[in-house]
């Protein structure tokens, strides 16, 4: 450990900018047992070069996963209380827009082009394709049970998305917005890896 960076909670996700300078961190409420207090609903921006806070964006809600556009201008937050996705000015410090994707929005990728957001909603079973011209959501993917995480393939016409509840991984065709292979695996999958490739998903 070279450094620790304080002044998240209970934080489940982070993404750093394509150019190492920032790291933005989400932050889970916690409700304390007898004393009903929760923990605040901001994403952090960390400057990187000198691990202090840069700036404390509230999302309204608490944050699940981050990631990050191709160019690192913008974070993309999950909030599931809020049903949707968090849009973040990083050089900005500020939320720039939201968008209403699905109940219990969880993982949320950029399209490798920068031009479209795929965002697994688990508490619907689906994905949504999200238009970032445009913010609204152009599709809507119905795809395993308790869909969790995604990563896109290699040439970027596909995602592919752990089904925890179902037991097995939705291979999606973003251009066709439909499932094109359901595959099963061991019980409650959850982490993935997409090889360079895109030969293999290996899945933990």
């Amino acid at each position: 450990v070279v450094n620790t960076l304080a002044g998240v909670y209970n934080s489940h996700g982070a993404a750093v900018t394509p150019d190492g300078h920032y790291l933005v961190a989400s932050s889970r409420p916690l409700k304390k047992k007898g004393t009903g207090r929760k923990r605040p609903t901001v994403v952090r921006i960390f400057d990187l070069s000198s691990g202090e806070v840069a700036g404390s964006v509230d999302v309204g809600g608490g944050s699940h996963h981050v990631s990050m556009s191709p160019d690192g201008r913008t974070a993309y937050a999950t909030v599931a209380s809020r049903e949707g996705v968090a849009l973040i000015d990083v050089e900005g410090r500020k939320m720039k827009a939201f968008v209403r994707t699905g109940e219990r929005a969880n993982s949320a990728l950029s399209s490798r082009d920068g031009r479209e957001l795929y965002v697994v909603n688990r508490g619907e079973d689906t994905l949504s394709i999200v238009d970032l011209k445009t913010l609204k959501v152009k599709a809507t993917v119905d795809v395993g049970k308790g869909p969790d995480h995604i990563a896109a393939t290699p040439d970027g016409r596909g995602v592919v998305i752990t089904n925890g509840y179902s037991n097995d991984v939705s291979i999606v065709d973003v251009r066709g917005a439909k499932v094109v292979a359901t595959i099963k695996t061991g019980r409650g999958p959850h982490g993935l890896a997409v090889t360079a490739d895109g030969e293999r998903v290996f899945v933990s």
